[in-house]
């Protein structure tokens, strides 16, 4: 496996969880 491509999918999956519990917040 890629470690550049494990790197951005540990990014993505690190920031989409913040952005829904910004969500739910409002």
């Amino acid at each position: 496996v890629d470690d550049d491509y494990f790197r951005q999918c540990a990014y993505l999956l690190l920031n989409i969880p913040v952005n829904k519990i910004e969500d739910f917040d409002n």
